[in-house]
């Protein structure tokens, strides 16, 4: 038996170096990488094109596109048509029914009215929902005709009521057809709108006065963002019959949105569109103006009959709605419309002309041929609201530029005479 050394005696063996972890490994010199051609260029696809300084973590897929607003989900860029949310199972879609009401109009109802059975997904915001009520309820020939600039001026805009607590009008006698779907009265809890908003349209003179006026007054309804409220804040335990909205399209057309009560069939699977189930009637053009249609789906349960010139019975095909990309086609369209309306408000003439000695200027470059060439410089906020945000923003900003600068003064002052104090008892002690 061998007996132990004694600790004095012997020095301790050298230990053997850990390895270093595999990521710092790939984060030494440049020569390690050369020995792996894949490394090699994980490294030269993670370089900085500002200086030779590499990083082991991938550029952000996404940031705020304006840190310093309020609505955290405002879409600043008017070039791209509005998305689409992500899909969701059809159990998470509410069956909605959409009355057109018009304000002194009953000679225009005809049975039900007009009027559309649509399955929405509960994660649609108010602003997948304004262009869901064009896409059911505007006619191809007469695309925005009831929202022209004039006419906005004039009625003041779109605007959605959120109501509890609501109560219908009675269905059961049978002279009370014309009134299926429409909210006899409610309690407004919030109120949504891009052109009403006093957020969007007044100009922001101090974030406080933004904080303590908020627009509401002495009324117990809210401003809600029309990018941030969803369907699901109106029915939060999916269909309660208490529950409605009112969208006032202009002062004698009002869109009623309810729970629909009607025997629908059910519908498994994951999706992010919108599908009608029925309609009746053609949109909200004047009735001397339109032609009533109706759509009826087979086997649904549903009648959508409409009555055409001669008095029959006519259908119109559901592709018109339930089609392939109906709805994507449609935002598409849209946002067509509203960038050429948006050039048609510009001036021609407040384009500059090129000078003439910058033809013979060899620096700077000759005007391109095409009619929309990108700029050369980061251009002026165009629209209104994006104007009112950097305005916003650029205010935050100097606010917090003189405070620091403030604090910043108290301190250096209080440094100075920190030291004049300990100056002056050293010359007490001399």
């Amino acid at each position: 038996m061998s007996l132990k050394r004694p600790f004095d005696d012997s020095t301790p063996p050298r230990a053997r170096p850990l390895p270093p972890p595999q990521k710092r490994y790939r984060l030494q010199s440049s020569d390690s990488f050369s020995s792996s051609p894949s490394t090699a260029t994980s490294s030269s696809s993670l370089a900085t094109p500002g200086g030779p300084f590499s990083t082991p973590y991938t550029p952000p897929s996404d940031s705020p596109t304006n840190p310093f607003g309020r609505i955290r989900k405002l879409a600043l860029n008017g070039s791209e048509p509005l998305a689409l949310p992500r899909a969701t199972s059809f159990s998470k879609h509410l069956p909605l029914r959409f009355q057109l009401i018009r304000i002194g109009g009953g000679a225009d109802a005809i049975g039900e009215g007009t009027y559309r059975i649509v399955q929405v997904p509960l994660n649609y915001t108010f602003r997948h929902l304004h262009k869901l009520l064009f896409f059911l309820f505007d006619d191809s020939s007469s695309t925005h005709s009831e929202l022209r600039p004039d006419l906005q001026l004039e009625t003041g805009g779109h605007l959605f009521e959120v109501q509890d607590s609501i109560r219908m009008y009675p269905t059961k006698n049978p002279n009370a057809l014309s009134r299926v779907g429409q909210i006899r009265s409610g309690h407004t809890w919030a109120k949504l709108s891009s052109v009403r908003d006093p957020f969007r349209k007044r100009k922001i003179r101090d974030e406080d006065a933004v904080e303590d006026e908020g627009g509401e007054g002495e009324e117990d309804w809210i401003w809600e963002a029309e990018e941030d409220f969803t369907v699901g804040h109106v029915w939060p335990e999916g269909g309660d019959l208490k529950r409605g909205c009112v969208y006032h399209h202009t002062p004698t057309t009002q869109i009623h949105i309810t729970i629909n009560t009607t025997r629908i069939p059910g519908r498994k699977g994951v999706g992010n569109k919108p599908f009608v189930f029925g309609a009746f009637g053609s949109g909200w053009a004047p009735l001397g103006e339109r032609r009533l249609l109706g759509l009826g789906l087979r086997g649904l349960g549903i009648r959508g009959i409409g009555v055409d010139e001669e008095g029959g019975e006519e259908r119109i095909e559901s592709g018109r709605w339930n089609g392939h990309e109906a709805f994507e086609k449609f935002l598409r369209r849209d946002k067509k419309r509203e960038n050429l309306r948006a050039q048609d408000h510009r001036s021609p003439s407040s384009s500059p002309s090129p000078s003439p000695s910058s033809s013979s200027n060899p620096i700077i470059p000759h005007p391109p041929t095409h009619p929309h060439p990108h700029p050369t410089q980061t251009p002026l906020p165009q629209t209104k609201l994006h104007r009112l945000r950097v305005q916003y923003a650029s205010r935050r900003l100097e606010r917090l530029t003189k405070k620091g600068l403030g604090e910043l003064g108290e301190e250096v002052g209080f440094e100075e005479e920190v030291d004049g104090d300990e100056l002056g008892e050293e010359g007490e002690v001399c």
